[in-house]
């Protein structure tokens, strides 16, 4: 199992990256912005991240810009992603998780 953080921004996601990697080192590597994906998004928006990561040497952050209309307040920024190779075992931990956890994405048993 990984367990990885996932940060949101609004709109200052790269800049945010690249301050992490100048203290922490690592390379910012998967960036893609709102232009690479299919998405309702104003155009000035469209040239910020919709997914990026800093990888390096003990550490691995996954960061975006959430979308203009997505609220962010404090304790909504910051997420987790947790990857798993036994799909019954990723059943189960976000029934566990699910209990008393606010979740965004589809669970385990929709995405087949």
């Amino acid at each position: 199992m990984k367990v990885q953080p996932y940060l949101a921004f609004k709109g200052e996601c790269n800049n945010a990256l690249e301050f992490y990697q100048s203290v922490l080192g690592g390379n910012i590597v998967n960036k893609q912005t709102y232009n690479d994906v299919e998405a309702d998004i104003p155009e000035s928006y469209r040239n910020k991240l919709q997914h990026a990561e800093l990888k390096g040497d003990g550490f691995h952050l996954m960061a975006y810009d959430a979308s203009p209309d997505t609220p962010l307040t404090n304790g909504t920024n910051v997420n987790i992603s947790i990857d798993v190779d036994d799909k019954q075992k990723a059943s189960d931990l976000f029934d566990k998780l699910s209990n008393c956890l606010l979740y965004t994405s589809p669970s385990p048993r929709d995405r087949g």
